[in-house]
């Protein structure tokens, strides 16, 4: 009996050595490569760490995040440690889009690039759609069906890449449509994911989604009347002409994101007012927006 003991008093023992080895101490930190090191003066870094301070936004004018002097081979020859931006990086697939772009590199153009998304970007952008850094550049080209085009913006998970070379020295007026290509793409790229917010928006026409003009009587060329007739049944803009067909629920979104972000609310209303399922349409989508952050 006695030995028994002894063996239950050197497990107890054994796992308590056991738990007392095995405790975790949390790890030093990693260095975060999108902030601007601490000793960093130049007029480039100060300006990244200000914007950074004000908007919880990091900066990025270079894509190449860190490079640094780490020692010497044995003849001599330096090594170094580099840490590149990769745009498309993701954490569930691998974007293989092709993308060009150019650097802004005079400290003034930085400072007037970082002033535009100041003042015309960020007061839109609540904290759900703040991105975790933004790379400004100029003569930005995204692939597109094989071709590489001209684009507004670029969006990765860890960056929100904008053409902003193209908004310096131009009209305000041009600055603010440049705006509204990069507020239409960022919303419509996040409802993608925002299916069930959406189903009231879509219910209003799912009934006509994909539907040939035929099987409702309708002529491939709609009449002005035919035309009202769509109208009323929620449908906007050229979502329908010249298809023989009404939209799929993707196209009568974009086209009412297009009306929201590049028409007033009082010129779209005042143009659609005798049709009240249009009227009821925007209000409900515009909501949907609000809710994601955006700040009209």
């Amino acid at each position: 009996m006695k030995k028994s003991y002894y063996i239950l008093i050197l497990c107890v023992l054994s796992l308590a050595a056991c738990s007392k080895e095995d405790e975790l101490t949390p790890s030093e930190p990693g260095m975060n490569y999108f902030a601007v090191p601490a000793n960093a003066t130049d007029a480039e870094s100060v300006l990244r760490r200000d914007f950074y301070e004000q908007h919880g936004v990091h900066l990025l004018f270079n894509d190449t995040l860190y490079h640094e002097l780490s020692g010497y081979y044995s003849d001599g020859t330096p090594y170094y440690t580099t840490e590149l931006l990769d745009i498309r990086y993701s954490m569930t697939n691998q974007d293989l889009t092709e993308m060009t772009y150019d650097y802004i590199t005079d400290i003034e153009e930085q400072r007037e690039a970082a002033a535009i998304v100041e003042e015309y970007i960020l007061p839109h952008l609540g904290e759900n759609l703040l991105p975790y850094s933004m790379l400004l550049i100029r003569n930005l080209q995204v692939q597109d069906w094989g071709i590489l085009s001209p684009s507004s913006l670029y969006e990765g998970e860890r960056c929100l890449a904008i053409n902003a070379g193209s908004m310096l020295g131009i009209p305000e007026s041009e600055v603010q449509t440049m705006c509204n290509d990069i507020f239409y793409a960022l919303v419509y790229s996040k409802l993608e994911y925002e299916t069930a917010a959406l189903e009231d928006f879509y219910a209003y026409s799912m009934e006509y989604y994909g539907l040939y003009f035929s099987d409702l009587g309708i002529n491939f060329m709609p009449t002005p009347e035919e035309v009202a007739y769509i109208n009323s049944l929620g449908f906007i803009g050229d979502a329908y002409s010249l298809m023989m067909m009404f939209p799929a629920s993707s196209l009568d979104l974009s086209t009412y994101l297009q009306a929201i972000f590049y028409d007033t609310e009082e010129n779209f209303k005042a143009m659609y007012a005798a049709y009240p399922v249009i009227l009821e349409k925007y209000d409900v989508l515009k909501g949907v927006i609000k809710e994601l952050g955006f700040k009209f």
